[in-house]
């Protein structure tokens, strides 16, 4: 399984389960000093994330020696800016000549007047591949048509829209990646459905009280059963998987190993488990504070 450290928590707090805040430099440093020990393949991060492309830019050469691992980032299209003029500012905070992704930020961005400049990025030497960052799987697939490269979508043991349209065997098929971002939506999945948190979500407790019930059946823990879930997803899949500490990499990177053997309990997941409401999956609708 390809994994990639998702930096957004190294720019801004981020996640339902994260109380700690934004990490410290030397915090930031643990986490890609883990991310470096565990063979993590990808950094994934984007110009909307605040701090996360300096901070990589700053602590990148403390880490490692020679090259990076690979690197991914987004931007919005802007029709006062040209997309190189971004990915020019992109690469500067990020000290590098190069990225290995470079992601419209917005799907909508599809039919951005611009887009055609942002597609001549691809073969222009400074990013190895162009694509989209969609919630939407149709865009997603209208990625995939136009020739990008690699495309990010939410999918995860209660969203599995991405999968039913068809863009992992479409990627497949097209020999591109899709970053999966959200495979714990975004930390709901460590949450009891007794917490606060969670029962301010639509659908979130009687989706928690199920996903446990699941996993005690089972002897896995939701952890486990999640990234057995992204092993599941195929070859063509990249997780992204955010961290607000060295040991959480590390973690993740575990569960990560013993995914493949696990994977099995997948289908009969997906046969059994109960419809998922819109304002569940969607971490943008759930309520504020």
């Amino acid at each position: 399984m390809k994994l990639a450290l998702g930096t957004v928590q190294l720019g801004i707090p981020y996640g339902i389960a994260n109380e700690a805040g934004r990490p410290d430099d030397e915090t930031a440093l643990e986490i890609l000093r883990a991310a470096r020990e565990q063979d993590y393949t990808w950094l994934d991060t984007a110009a909307a994330y605040g701090e996360s492309e300096a901070v990589l830019g700053r602590l990148m050469p403390q880490v490692w020696a020679d090259a990076p691992p690979a690197v991914a980032t987004k931007f919005v299209l802007d029709e006062a800016r040209a997309p190189a003029a971004q990915l020019d500012e992109a690469l500067g905070r990020l000290g590098l000549p190069f990225v290995d992704a470079l992601l419209l930020h917005r799907e909508d961005d599809l039919d951005h007047p611009r887009v055609a400049e942002f597609a001549a990025l691809g073969t222009a030497g400074r990013t190895r591949r162009t694509g989209v960052s969609c919630y939407d799987p149709k865009r997603a697939l209208q990625g995939l048509e136009a020739g990008f490269g690699c495309v990010q979508v939410p999918c995860n043991l209660f969203d599995t829209h991405s999968v039913d349209a068809g863009v992992f065997k479409r990627a497949a098929e097209c020999g591109a990646l899709v970053f999966v971002r959200s495979i714990f939506l975004q930390g709901l999945f460590f949450l009891s459905p007794d917490h606060p948190r969670a029962q301010h979500i639509p659908g979130a407790v009687e989706a928690l009280r199920f996903l446990r019930d699941f996993c005690h059946r089972h002897a896995i823990t939701p952890a486990e059963l999640a990234m057995a879930f992204g092993s599941w997803l195929g070859e063509e899949a990249v997780i992204v998987l955010g961290a607000d500490t060295g040991a959480q990499v590390r973690e993740n990177a575990r569960l990560a190993t013993s995914a493949a053997a696990q994977r099995g309990l997948i289908d009969r997941w997906l046969h059994e488990r109960p419809s998922m409401p819109p304002d569940l999956i969607h971490p943008g609708r759930w309520p504020k504070g």
